[in-house]
């Protein structure tokens, strides 16, 4: 079996290439039907603006996430729009990592379950945060089971 960096690689070009698509799909096929950008995704990086500015993220209307979200997503303003599908997605794919190094080598295997997962990948280059958080658990997780001198890292 390849490594887990090398299947970690692969899943970040599917990433990639699946924000191209929904970039391409947004404006092409979308026509006055759903797009492929999640909305709340939209409503975070106008957010944004306002940190930018010194004011709070809730001044946008239906914003009802952490404000540290809005100023991850601020580089979506003069970066890239898609800073923040990145960032999920390379979340995602540290997901697929995290099992893989919590799980005993003879199980490691699994972590490709994560890794080649259409939902998560589409959730994440939809611009959906939830990588995020499942990449916070599992690194308490995984701290966790390094050693008892790191177990403070958990939480």
């Amino acid at each position: 079996m390849a490594s887990l960096i090398v299947h970690a690689i692969v899943s970040l070009i599917i990433h990639i290439l699946l924000i191209l698509y929904g970039e391409f799909y947004d404006k092409d096929l979308a026509g006055d039907g759903p797009l492929y950008t999640d909305i709340d995704y939209r409503v975070v990086t106008d957010a944004s603006k306002y940190v930018l500015q010194n004011e709070s993220p809730y001044r946008r209307t239906t914003y009802r996430y952490t404000p540290l979200l809005a100023y991850l997503l601020t580089p979506n303003l003069f970066l890239d729009e898609h800073w923040g599908k990145l960032i999920f997605s390379i979340c995602d794919v540290f997901v697929g990592l995290l099992i893989g190094w919590i799980l005993p080598i003879q199980q490691q295997k699994y972590a490709l379950i994560w890794f080649y997962n259409p939902m998560s990948a589409v959730i994440a280059t939809r611009g959906s945060y939830e990588s995020i958080v499942a990449v916070i658990v599992l690194a308490m997780l995984y701290n966790a089971k390094q050693s008892n001198e790191r177990t403070w890292l958990t939480g």
